[in-house]
């Protein structure tokens, strides 16, 4: 199944690179220059934005639009938030002990 343009899989990955990238929605949407009503229709499914915003928050995530658009196959399906934190802090660790 192809998920290329599931506005649950945008939603999902923008939430997720916020977390990583320690940013808050108005951090994302002021930057990108979207107004606060458009950024949360997309981070809650509703809507899809547009290939230019989605150009902006990769460039500003630091990623690849297709990191944006597509599911990640790193197998992180069904790890929840608390999951995905407790990975990252396991990570920050292994990374500290270099």
């Amino acid at each position: 199944m192809n998920n290329l343009g599931n506005k649950k899989t945008m939603a999902k990955n923008i939430k997720r690179l916020m977390y990583e990238n320690n940013m808050k929605a108005k951090d994302v949407y002021t930057a990108i220059d979207v107004p606060q009503a458009t950024f949360s229709n997309w981070i809650n499914a509703v809507t899809y934005p547009r290939i230019d915003k989605i150009e902006r928050m990769a460039k500003l995530f630091g990623v690849s639009k297709a990191e944006l658009v597509e599911e990640n196959y790193i197998s992180l399906s069904g790890l929840n938030l608390e999951d995905i934190k407790e990975v990252k802090r396991f990570i920050d660790f292994l990374k500290a002990k270099k």
